[in-house]
């Protein structure tokens, strides 16, 4: 599995609540033209919960299409009706996915997330990545480190709680990769083994999120560190009022095309998006 940064991409919408598909297609080319290792589509991030499955299917053929090789398309599943768990798995490998991104569902123990797990592997052969939602599962490294030992395919775990990423990577690194979900501790993760990072971040600052990567691969830490420090002050910023709205306000600024959300979202207030502009001021302007 890939090791670096992926994007936890938004989804573009139209007036008309559609896919806006040619600016979602050259957001996605901005990203693997910046560094990015892959996507991950169809999250939280991404509005999944909102999309049809004709439209899950759609985007990761649209990002399959960005690239064929040194990009990774990851089909983010389990983030909305537990029933389309398995199908979409299915789906996301006819459609072209290189692997699953599986949000841990809301089970009670890890007996019963080894057998979900497991359904996913029998409805898929596509490597997969764990997500430990940080908001909802309460699954430690050891309840982890089972996932991975006893369902074959599953390559990566990342993490949602960072003050464990450190233990996770110690008890299943040597059998899985292990990625931060968090922008504003990727230095950190990465000094304690993680493979790479998922970012939310890199959908409107993919060159500081890239950069940042490719100064710890580099052994910088002085870049590294100022890097890191700008990211969180955007994170910061973003997480102030609803994280999608908030990218896609950002993007809309920097001409970006983030587009729209969907209900129940709404738009962020002209205010609030009048803080995000100061900020955003010094951030190059990628899309005409």
């Amino acid at each position: 599995m890939v090791s670096g940064i992926l994007c936890s991409t938004v989804t573009p919408f139209g007036d008309s609540d559609a896919i806006d598909m040619a600016a979602y297609a050259r957001h996605l080319k901005h990203l693997h033209l910046a560094g990015c290792k892959g996507v991950v589509v169809n999250s939280v991030t991404g509005e999944g919960a909102t999309l049809t499955a004709a439209e899950r299917a759609e985007c990761v053929a649209a990002a399959r299409d960005v690239a064929r090789n040194d990009w990774c398309v990851l089909a983010c599943v389990g983030t909305g009706d537990p029933s389309d768990l398995l199908s979409d798995a299915a789906a996301a490998e006819a459609s072209g996915a290189d692997g699953l991104f599986v949000a841990a569902p809301p089970v009670d123990d890890v007996f019963q997330l080894t057998a979900v797990m497991s359904e996913v592997r029998q409805a898929s052969s596509l490597p997969t990545i764990l997500y430990n939602k940080q908001s909802s599962a309460p699954w430690t490294p050891a309840h982890l480190a089972i996932i991975v030992r006893e369902v074959p395919g599953v390559v990566g775990i990342a993490e949602g709680n960072f003050a464990q990423l450190a233990q996770t990577v110690r008890q299943v690194g040597a059998q899985a990769k292990v990625y931060c979900t968090r922008d504003s501790y990727i230095e950190a993760a990465a000094a304690a083994g993680a493979a790479g990072a998922v970012s939310f971040v890199a959908n409107v600052d993919s060159a500081s999120v890239v950069g940042l990567w490719r100064a710890i691969e580099s052994g910088e830490p002085d870049a590294a560190s100022f890097l890191q420090g700008r990211i969180a002050e955007l994170v910061n910023a973003l997480l102030a009022q609803n994280l999608t709205a908030s990218l896609k306000a950002a993007m809309n600024q920097l001409q970006m095309r983030g587009g729209r959300v969907r209900p129940p979202l709404s738009e962020l207030a002209a205010s609030d998006v009048a803080q995000l502009v100061s900020l955003l001021g010094d951030r190059q302007k990628v899309h005409s």
